[in-house]
């Protein structure tokens, strides 16, 4: 070790950096290489899990020698913490003797100097056994975050169903730091013991044979700790229950934040959020109260102990004097400490236990086997043979049994390399599971997919896109890139050109460099999927397996896609293609017909039409559709309203606060401890000071008490004749401890209550603030961030924050009230004392500021990486199909180690302020015990006064450190409190409104709709989207609003339920101006069917009718007009599962039960904005044919890409660049023939 690093000065530089401007995280030092995440990777990769505590060991030795140097630490400490009380009971006995004249001054001195060095010696060793427990803690976070990660990438499909996002964020966030904790309770566990054993034996050695009641009353008294684990296990256990179940209801939220701004649901999903935060904090409170009454009863041990220990002493004739009383004192402190942790210890091993059972139920999901194969060579065409395959879906049903659903069935193609594959069919036929199966993503009950031309050690290059583009949060270029390295400029501009992106990008001031937003929210759907698109191009694939890639489109983009793409740069590439379009069928080489999983037809279109009866009924209506379409023009432009992100930059940074916290941060937090009622405020804050005073008045009267009986009995002189019985002392001193006791209860339970009530409002506040925020607040802020402020944060604020500021303060007073008693009894240590402690309010003041601003950037390098793992978790299958599990894995790893670095920096900077507490508190004591040597020589002090003032100037330094500390991690965790209030200062839509009545979603009469020149844009600063719109919409017309992407069609939505408030204008619903009604009145009055289906974890009853206020023959009615009450009679019925993002149905049937909800609400307006382009074309006549009965009388808007869906639309409203570029009619006439028809008039 350099001897630098014994002090951790090597850390000054970075200190005195930080006095002189905020630190930023290119000031952190450098990574060390025990802490890169992949040095440990391969120790933790095969520890066994399934025992949780072997589990929990394994992990902690895997570590190696940091684990190692931690225990060594806390061993080495011991000599100087049993040395203390030795040298104390010399030195007292010495001042004993000094006043008699039979010891010197010079021999006391002596002894007070040796006595200053242990202090200083102990409070230093321990500063090593923090830094080498934190490596071990950060290094046990890296290996299970890497064997999480990497087991995240193998997951089976049927795996994945089984789990929830949020449940695997909460491994790498929460379950690996609970078994890093490991790094601390099992070397204390080791130091504690030892402590212990060490201390019983100074016991008997100063109390003799009464030692060994103390030590049968601490036996007695063991099954009060394995009864508090107990119930600290349980408490801990369903407290994280209730927590992992308010985070997951929050990440559904954010996830489907669209939603529940459409359909108005803020205030029942606010009750929502609020009974599952009410069963959380009832579990707190169990777990504060069980907590407080076994602090309670621990302590109790030692105050018993000493009680029984100092009674049995004196029954047996011992005369109680100062050199046996304050040296077992000391004994009986510094058994407070492991016996004082155990709460603390019992808390944080249940924790891990706990966080060690969830890591090995996750390590049990299923694995795909590993692929050690090599890619075949780019662009090498791939043959394919399918050969009997039959995949099965085993979904749960609420506990009621298990459904096994046949998605394919004895499913056989055999195709030739370079060739098209068309697959069609209806909703659920199980097209994507057979593209998935191509994969290896599903598991084949049986049959076998085959390459024939491609050797055994190779597979091939695959391109996949999903029927959901896969978009990560990151630049165009990187996404299309997707870490291909040898691309020229050339390719990607072809990609660019073939996927009809490159007028696009054109429009972008920041082009590829432009930022695309948390799953690509600043892009429509048909961005989207030709950025997927282009990145297939880019893989230079031998096998593309496209999943409906053409439905997000419009009708010229489709073409171009069709001519330039899968027919031209990929005309010699095998193509496997799902799609419900049939206009190009003519193009494929086989088209293949599927229903119920099963192989209907197959070959050519042509004969699919002559030999399939039920494939030319599919086919007829789509023929149809497509010639009233064809007499539709849609101008191609291309809004260039899309500039709306100048700089290419969409995501805002994360603020960070720099400089101290601010005074009101903090009252707010004491605000927020009153409560709500404000009357009660001022008793709630004389308790809580109170309370503190008092434990720490208690205990220095208790100490004063033991000096003075025990001088008492020296000299015989007492105040009160009952005193003389020295029983009758020791029960007072029992009293005290009694009420020190009680008092130590009260305070933690006010405190942590409290706490708890300022916890409970602050969230509420910010839930509110959060679900009333304008929708641009969620496309410019990343959901991880959100999310974070409702996990992370408020369990900071929760825990950590309560805690910490209520030890902050009792560690203040007990630093003060030490400091009155030594300058009371000893004024001249004032003389050395204020040098002292005037040079460590510098160290401090130059600590804080430093440590503040590390806290806060390792704060913020907390967040990304979890982003990065759910971002990664729900793209697996396109993950793996490119091959890029490694380049996933090193963003993870750079983005841990990142964190790492900040983190080490934190705890440097730590460990350098905590080695030099010890220093400055030795100064005070020398000084102090130096001081009463001369004191006690001129006769001015006696030996159990001195006694008690060596006794607190010794724990003097803990206090000192700890109350700087402690007021420092309450900084640090008012970020917390900082960054979660801040949330409630977001301006909102509309503030939610607290009424209980029903909302009136009646007050619609016609739907009659009016845009009156009406001009609108995304921010101030940005252009017009919608310029000049003028249009009158009557009730009850089915009207169809076209155009190119970025035209301006879902901006008119957009205005139409004020997501974005209009700068000019004017819009009407049945001649009431919507801009001065209430958000929630206009929202609930109408229905919406979003582009991207929005499904949350629950059953189908839950996700058609969230708030119960429905039947379930209104229900089963709504599935019946959406064609879905088949396929979920199937699945079990109304109480089937509905898993995650809705991954248990295809993207069709998503659509179809957003449908189905939309219609329940039996709104006089439904908006389609593209509703049906990922179903069938048989799907969406039927859906049309429901609209037009079903819906007489109902106003329906629909933006379509495809002019099919909108062809019999009583009105046409094409836009272009924001404007309204033609309006067209449909026109009853009567033909040459007599025949009645309908023609399409443009009347604008």
């Amino acid at each position: 070790m350099k001897w630098n690093r014994l002090l951790f000065s090597h850390v000054a530089p970075l200190v005195r950096l930080g006095s002189t401007r905020p630190l930023t995280a290119e000031d952190m030092p450098e990574l060390e290489p025990m802490l890169h995440p992949k040095e440990v990777e391969e120790r933790f990769r095969n520890i066994p899990t399934n025992k949780p505590y072997r589990f929990i060991w394994d992990s902690f030795t895997a570590t190696g020698f940091t684990a190692r140097n931690a225990i060594l630490a806390d061993v080495i400490r011991l000599p100087f913490a049993l040395g203390g009380p030795i040298m104390m009971k010399v030195l007292l006995e010495s001042l004993a003797l000094m006043s008699v004249h039979q010891a010197t001054v010079l021999h006391c001195v002596l002894l007070a100097c040796g006595l200053s060095c242990m202090v200083i010696a102990d409070g230093i060793i321990i500063q090593h056994f923090y830094y080498n427990a934190l490596m071990t803690h950060a290094r046990i976070v890296n290996g299970l975050s890497m064997r999480v990660f990497r087991h995240s990438l193998r997951l089976t499909r049927s795996a994945q169903m089984t789990t929830q996002t949020g449940d695997m964020v909460n491994h790498v966030a929460s379950d690996t730091e609970g078994i890093g904790e490991a790094s601390f309770f099992i070397p204390e566990f080791v130091q504690s013991t030892l402590l212990l054993i060490g201390a019983l034996i100074l016991l008997y050695m100063f109390l003799g044979v009464a030692a060994l009641a103390a030590i049968g009353t601490m036996i007695l008294m063991s099954p009060i700790t394995s009864l508090a684990a107990r119930r600290f296990q349980k408490y801990d256990t369903e407290l994280w229950k209730h927590r992992d179940n308010r985070v997951t209801l929050m990440s559904q939220i954010l996830s489907g934040i669209r939603i529940i701004k459409y359909f108005a649901w803020e205030r029942s999903i606010v009750k929502e959020v609020d009974a599952v935060r009410g069963n959380e904090i009832g579990a707190f409170v169990k777990l504060i109260k069980g907590e407080a009454l076994g602090v309670m009863l621990f302590l109790s041990t030692s105050t018993l102990v000493a009680f029984v220990g100092f009674g049995t002493y004196t029954l047996l004739g011992g005369v109680l004097s100062a050199g046996i009383v304050f040296p077992c004192l000391l004994l009986f402190m510094q058994l407070e400490g492991p016996i004082g942790m155990m709460p603390h210890f019992i808390k944080n091993l249940a924790h891990a236990r706990v966080a060690a059972e969830r890591l090995h139920t996750f390590f049990q999901l299923g694995l795909h086997k590993e692929d050690d194969r090599v890619e075949s060579e780019k662009n090498k065409p791939v043959a394919l043979d399918i050969d009997k395959v039959t995949i099965e879906y085993t979904s749960t049903d609420n506990g009621n049994g298990t459904t096994v659903t046949k998605a394919v069935h004895e499913f056989s193609l055999r195709t030739q390399a370079g060739t098209s594959v068309a697959i069609v069919g209806e909703v659920g036929a199980g097209k994507s599971s057979l593209l998935l199966a191509v994969l290896g993503e599903v598991s084949l009950q049986s049959g076998e997919v085959r390459f024939p031309n491609l050797d055994a050690h190779e597979r091939p290059r695959i391109a996949y896109v999903p029927q959901e583009a896969y978009i990560l949060n990151a630049t165009i270029k990187e996404n299309i890139l997707f870490g291909e390295d040898d691309v020229s400029e050339p390719e990607i501009e072809e990609a660019l050109q073939n996927s009809a992106l490159q007028h696009d990008i054109q429009l972008m001031s920041a082009g590829l460099d432009t930022e695309i937003g948390e799953r690509g929210v600043n892009l429509s759907g048909g961005q989207k999927m030709r950025i997927a698109l282009a990145r297939a191009v880019l893989r230079k694939p031998g096998l593309v397996l496209l999943d409906d890639p053409i439905a997000a489109v419009d009708v010229a983009t489709e073409s171009h896609l069709i001519d330039n793409l899968l027919f031209g740069q990929w005309k010699d590439v095998t193509r496997v293609v799902t799609t419900h379009r049939l206009a190009h069928l003519t193009k494929f080489d086989t088209v293949v017909f599927m229903n119920n999983g099963c192989i209907e037809a197959t070959g050519t279109l042509q004969e699919l039409l002559l030999h399939s009866n039920s494939f030319r009924e599919f086919y007829a209506e789509q023929t149809h559709a497509e010639e009233v379409a064809h007499t539709l023009h849609v101008t191609q432009t291309v809004n260039e309203s899309q500039k709306t992100i100048s700089d290419g930059k969409l995501i805002d940074d994360e603020d960070r606060a720099i400089g101290s916290i601010k005074a009101d941060v903090f009252l707010k937090y004491l605000y927020a401890l009153g409560g709500i009622n404000r009357r009660q405020a001022p008793w709630v804050y004389a308790s809580l000071v109170l309370t503190c005073l008092l434990i720490v008045i208690l205990p220095i009267t208790q100490s004063i008490w033991l000096g003075y009986f025990s001088d008492a009995l020296k000299s015989g002189t007492y105040l009160f004749e009952w005193m003389k019985n020295p029983l009758l002392d020791i029960m007072v001193y029992g009293g005290i401890g009694l009420c020190l006791l009680a008092a130590g209860y009260v305070e933690r339970v006010v405190w942590m209550m409290r706490a708890t009530t300022a916890g409970r409002d602050i969230h509420n506040q910010t839930l509110r603030a959060v679900l009333a925020a304008p929708l641009r607040f969620f496309d410019t802020t990343p959901m991880g961030r959100i999310l974070n402020r409702f996990s992370r944060d408020i369990q900071l604020v929760d825990d950590e924050l309560s805690w910490n500021f209520e030890s902050a303060l009792r560690s203040l007073s007990l630093m003060l009230g030490t400091l009155v008693l030594i300058c009371v009894t000893a004024p001249v240590v004032i003389l050395f004392a204020a040098p002292a402690l005037f040079v460590f309010y510098k160290i401090q003041k130059m600590y804080r500021v430093s440590a503040r601003e590390a806290k806060r950037i390792n704060s913020m390098a907390r967040s990304p990486r979890y982003a990065h793992y759910k971002e990664t978790i729900t793209g697996l299958p396109v993950v793996r199909a490119y091959r890029k599990e490694e380049m996933f894995t090193e963003k993870f790893v750079d983005l841990l180690g990142y964190f790492q670095r900040t983190f080490l920096g934190s705890i440097l900077l730590n460990r350098w302020f905590s080695t030099r507490a010890p220093i400055v508190s030795g100064v005070i004591a020398l000084a102090t015990t130096i001081s009463i040597v001369f004191l006690i020589d001129s006769g001015s002090m006696t030996a159990g006064i001195a006694g008690v003032v060596i006794t607190y100037s010794i724990t003097f330094w803990g206090n000192l450190n700890w109350c700087v500390r402690s007021f420092s991690e309450v900084e640090m965790c008012m970020t917390a409190f900082e960054r979660v209030r801040s949330y409630g200062a977001i301006i909102p839509e509309e503030p939610l409104s607290q009424r209980t009545e029903p909302i009136n979603t009646t007050w619609i009469e016609n739907g009659t709709i009016s845009f009156d020149n009406v001009w609108a844009k995304y921010a101030p600063q940005l252009p017009y989207v919608l310029k000049d719109v003028n249009f009158t919409i009557e009730g009850g017309m089915r009207v169809g609003i076209i155009g190119r992407t970025g035209s301006g069609k879902t901006t008119l939505f957009q205005t139409l339920f004020r997501f974005i408030e209009i700068e000019k204008g004017e819009i009407y619903i049945d001649d009431n101006n919507i801009a001065s009604m209430p958000l929630e009145q206009l929202r609930r009055a109408m229905a919406v069917i979003p582009q991207d289906p929005t499904l949350f974890i629950g059953t189908i009853r839950s996700n058609l009718d969230r708030f119960s206020k429905y039947s379930d023959e209104d229900i089963w009615s709504a599935l019946e007009r959406v064609k879905m009450d088949d396929a979920i009679r199937t699945l079990g019925g109304l109480q089937a599962p509905v898993v995650e993002n809705g991954q248990n149905f295809s993207q069709g049937q998503r659509q179809l039960l957003c449908l189905a909800r939309a219609i329940l609400t039996q709104a006089k307006i439904i908006v389609m904005d593209e509703a049906t382009a990922s179903v069938d074309v048989q799907t969406d006549a039927l859906i049309q044919e429901t609209i037009r009965t079903e819906f007489a009388g109902v106003t329906v808007l629909i933006i379509a890409h495809r002019l099919n869906s909108v062809a019999d639309a009583d009105m046409i409203i094409e836009m272009g660049d924001g404007e309204v570029k033609s309006i067209t009619r449909n026109r009853p006439t009567i033909n040459d023939s007599g025949e009645l028809i309908t023609e399409r008039v443009v009347i604008e």
